[in-house]
Order: structure tokens, then C-alpha cells, then sequence
């Protein structure tokens, strides 16, 4: 009877483990979905993967899973700031003007958000598997915040 319940429960765990990785393969799929289509439910269904990833122990500290959530959550501030700017075409002709004042009206809260995932994913990555994913996030990252900063 014990090595019945023992079985159940590595099995579980080991279920477990794995749909918790599948969720980051999924929300690497949703982003792939989004750049190529710019539908924003996959970009909120990607958001979603990668949020119950980064719950879950076994998979917060991957390297892959900062990188992937990182990305993500990049590309959700851009999206907002692609979205801000849009709502100034109309009333502001001079581009520089109207970007400077979308970064105003962006909340950079997702670009937090980015920046730790990366910070954490240059730690995690020993082997440096992801180190130029890595370097180019944060130098966009960085371009971003110079731009906030320069806007407000």
C-alpha cells in the first residue's frame, strides 16, 4: 500500500513538473503568435503561460523562463506605448512631440516588470545559453527607460 501511494505521488509530481514547463513553451509560442500576427490575446495568453511559470518553484528559476517572461512582458510595454502613440496621431502632428508624450502617458510598470526578469536571467545563465537574448533585452530596455526619463 505505501509504494502505491509513494508511485501516486512522484507521479504527480513529476506531471506536475512538466506541465509547468509546457506552460513555458506555450508562452513562447503566444509571443511568436503575437509578433506575427499582432493579435493581443495572444499576447495576453502568453502573459498568462508565463505568469504561472514564474509561480511555480520549479520553473521560476530557469533561465529560460526569465528570459521568456522578460520578452513578454517587453513586448506588452511596447504594445502600450505602440498604443499610446496611436492615440496622439490624430491631435499631434510633429513625431518627436508625440513620442515624447507617449512615453509620458505610458506607464512603465512592465518595463520594471522586464528589466528583473533579465537581471535574473543573467544570473541564472551560467552556462550563457541566452546571454545575447539577454544583452539585447536590456539594451532595449535601457534605450526605453533613457527615453522615459528624457519624456518626463
Amino acid at each position: 500500500m505505501k509504494k502505491k501511494i509513494l508511485i501516486i505521488i512522484a507521479a504527480t509530481s513529476l506531471f506536475t513538473a512538466s506541465a509547468q514547463k509546457a506552460k513555458v513553451i506555450t508562452a513562447n509560442r503566444y509571443l511568436k503568435d503575437y509578433m506575427d500576427s499582432k493579435e493581443v490575446g495572444s499576447l495576453d495568453k502568453a502573459k498568462e503561460a508565463i505568469d504561472l511559470a514564474n509561480a511555480n518553484p520549479e520553473t521560476a528559476n530557469e533561465t529560460k523562463t526569465q528570459v521568456y517572461r522578460a520578452q513578454i512582458y517587453y513586448t506588452i510595454f511596447e504594445a502600450n506605448l505602440r498604443l499610446a502613440t496611436d492615440a496622439l496621431l490624430a491631435s499631434i502632428n510633429d513625431p518627436n512631440k508625440r513620442t515624447l508624450l507617449a512615453y509620458q502617458n505610458t506607464n512603465i510598470t512592465e518595463l520594471d516588470t522586464s528589466y528583473a526578469a533579465f537581471s535574473k536571467a543573467k544570473l541564472l545563465d551560467i552556462k550563457e545559453n541566452y546571454k545575447s537574448d539577454i544583452e539585447k533585452g536590456l539594451a532595449g530596455v535601457v534605450i526605453h527607460y533613457e527615453n522615459k526619463a528624457l519624456a518626463d
